[in-house]
């Protein structure tokens, strides 16, 4: 980001810094799935009194398909 976000003329919030990085992985021929996500974040809030850094990761290892017309509630589920 090259220049921070104000929210309501910095009276609310202001986003300093963003970085966010996701990977895919191939899993079947011309299929793509996402494998890694990385978010990074820098917020001031209210008038500048209170800063939050956030880091969200997450990564997803076990694909399994789900048919369209499988039970919504994990019923059935053996």
């Amino acid at each position: 980001m090259p220049d921070p976000i104000r929210y309501l003329r910095r009276l609310f919030a202001t986003l300093r810094q963003a970085a966010a990085e996701i990977d895919f992985r191939q899993v079947k021929p011309g299929i793509w799935l996402p494998s890694r996500f990385r978010i990074e974040l820098a917020l001031r809030l209210l008038a500048s009194m209170k800063a939050i850094r956030k880091r969200i990761r997450n990564q997803w290892v076990d694909y399994r398909r789900v048919r369209p017309d499988a039970p919504k509630d994990g019923a059935g589920d053996s």
